[in-house]
């Protein structure tokens, strides 16, 4: 009981961001391991046709990976964890971004773990990030009402399935809203940095140029 309460205590000491935003992080991605594991128990080896779309890696399929990081290992992922592992060494993943699969090989060298696992790893810590981050953008642009709906929103929607994937969508959301939220505090050398890092992470981050080109507009006009 007296444990209980001390958790019960700390957890209440916590930011409110955090206890609203962290309980629906870890429900959306305890679904996506649900759901993963469904697919996984119907077809945990993927017919001989698809194996060359493995790239030549070799494809985790077994046990608990295979459950966990396995059912990640489709479509761009492949590519992602191809430059995490040998760099730009084919001419195909050349269409791809460094920052996401470059920050998941050294968190692999630093840690030890697969390249799978650290790609999921900043995957899932991005879209934490990207959850706390619009909330308090949303909370500090309206209210507090207005930044709850909006996380739900984010975490319900469907297309909000490539934040859980091994894909660069959460990290790249993640700097684009520090970004927004430091252009919003006339912190600009913080946004250029983390507008810099977005555009290194995938190519839909580009208009972010012209987001914080109109808030450094409105930002010399009240000040002229």
């Amino acid at each position: 009981m007296a444990m209980l309460n001390r958790l019960r205590s700390c957890w209440n000491q916590l930011p409110e961001v955090v206890r609203f935003v962290l309980p629906i992080w870890l429900g959306m991605r305890l679904l996506s391991h649900l759901i993963g594991f469904w697919v996984w128990r119907i077809r945990p080896l993927p017919p001989p046709v698809g194996m060359r779309f493995y790239e030549g890696l070799e494809p985790v399929v077994q046990g608990w990976r295979g459950a966990l990081f396995g059912v990640w290992q489709r479509w761009d992922t492949i590519f992602y964890q191809i430059i995490a592992e040998q760099g730009y060494s084919v001419q195909k993943v050349s269409l791809f971004f460094p920052l996401y699969p470059l920050t998941a090989r050294v968190l692999a060298q630093l840690t030890g773990m697969g390249t799978l696992e650290a790609l999921y790893v900043v995957s899932t810590l991005g879209y934490l990030a990207a959850l706390i981050l619009l909330y308090a953008l949303l909370a500090d642009t309206f209210n507090t009402t207005i930044a709850r709906r909006g996380v739900l929103a984010l975490a319900v929607f469907p297309s909000s399935f490539f934040f859980l994937a091994l894909y660069p969508q959460s990290m790249e959301l993640a700097l684009v809203l520090a970004s927004v939220f430091l252009a919003r505090k006339r912190r600009w050398l913080g946004s250029a940095v983390t507008a810099l890092l977005a555009g290194l992470t995938h190519s839909t981050a580009l208009p972010l140029a012209v987001i914080l080109l109109v808030e450094a507009v409105q930002f010399i006009r009240r000040n002229t």
